[in-house]
């Protein structure tokens, strides 16, 4: 059995706060599982990604190693998730895509996604796909065409070759956006509105809202998105209600999913803070605050975000079905629309 380090606060925000508003299953929407061997940077600077995974523990996460968190996290839940290779600027990718169908597959509630970047073959793509039943794809900017991980367009690290694959198939695109505006910028909502017209069986989920953390871009795309019929939304690491609020206030509640982002991502100790047109992970060692007025032990950040998503649920008075929807039905009936 896995030790997961729990401190007293994560125990009195669990049993105060969100024991009561999580429900007894759900489907973790965003989920990584990988092993650092998969990384193959020869570097320091290259093997700082792993190095870092390593010095906390996440070297290897297996279905178990993954399952035992949430039995720590979550206490009596049943938990199933979309399960993401982890992801390296150099690797093994077809190593790591294996890696994870394998673990998915010592869970029946679970299913597979596979890396892919610009210059993956097609055909052996469809081979793996149809060998291994994946349920989608997962791109990264840092593997953009274009060398720009911050401005590039999303057929920088998504071709359309691959999209047309996606097509063939009808699988679900886990979608990290870039550029400084995310989802409002025009170019990501024009290439999103043409997808959806130009391949109409692929569901696209946009992961973190939309690449939203704060709710400026979020209020300035929903309409838009919300037109769009394949677009669906992980919550997966925001911790901000008021984009939550925008985001079911003025989304399609039915094409929402819960997201953890675990493992690591949503279990640092700390939160996603939204300042101006920014964000960024505030965490118990890169702050200067003198806390010596009040509890300095943050918690995890899949609390703060479970936290701000009761806030939502309790502002527009959320039914137990509403709820239950989000973090489960929305994501069988996902699942159902592409045949898994």
């Amino acid at each position: 059995m896995t030790d997961v380090p729990m401190r007293d606060i994560d125990h009195e925000i669990w049993q105060k706060e969100l024991d009561d508003f999580v429900p007894a299953r759900f489907i973790d929407a965003h989920i990584h599982l990988g092993n650092t061997k998969f990384d193959t940077a020869t570097t320091e600077e290259g093997r700082a990604r792993s190095r870092g995974r390593e010095e906390r523990g996440f070297g290897e996460v297996t279905m178990q190693f993954w399952q035992d968190w949430n039995a720590a996290l979550f206490p009596g839940r049943e938990v199933h998730g979309f399960c993401i290779p982890s992801p390296f600027v150099e690797m093994d990718m077809e190593g790591a895509n294996q890696f994870v169908v394998d673990e998915s597959r010592k869970d029946a509630g679970s299913i597979p996604f596979m890396l892919v970047r610009p210059g993956m073959d097609p055909h052996t793509m469809a081979e793996f796909i149809e060998k291994n039943d994946v349920a989608g794809l997962k791109p990264y900017r840092f593997y953009a065409a274009s060398g720009d991980m911050v401005e590039c367009g999303i057929t920088d690290y998504l071709p359309e070759e691959l999209i047309e694959v996606a097509n063939e198939y009808g699988l679900i695109v886990i979608l990290h956006m870039a550029k400084l505006r995310a989802a409002a910028d025009p170019e990501n909502l024009a290439d999103l509105t043409r997808f959806n017209r130009q391949y109409p069986r692929v569901k696209w989920q946009l992961a973190h809202c939309a690449r939203c953390f704060i709710p400026s871009f979020l209020e300035e795309s929903i309409d838009q998105l919300a037109e769009l019929e394949n677009i669906w939304y992980d919550v997966s690491a925001v911790c901000e209600s008021d984009v939550f609020d925008v985001l079911f206030s003025r989304g399609p509640r039915e094409r929402i999913l819960f997201g953890t982002d675990n493992l690591p991502a949503g279990v640092d100790r700390g939160k996603y803070v939204a300042f101006g047109y920014a964000w960024a992970t505030l965490t118990e060692t890169n702050h200067r605050f003198n806390l010596s007025h009040c509890n300095p032990s943050p918690t995890w950040v899949v609390y703060e975000e479970l936290r701000a998503l009761k806030r939502i649920a309790t502002r527009y008075n959320f039914t137990q079905t509403d709820i239950e929807n989000f973090f489960y039905g929305n994501a069988c009936r996902l699942k159902e629309l592409i045949g898994k």
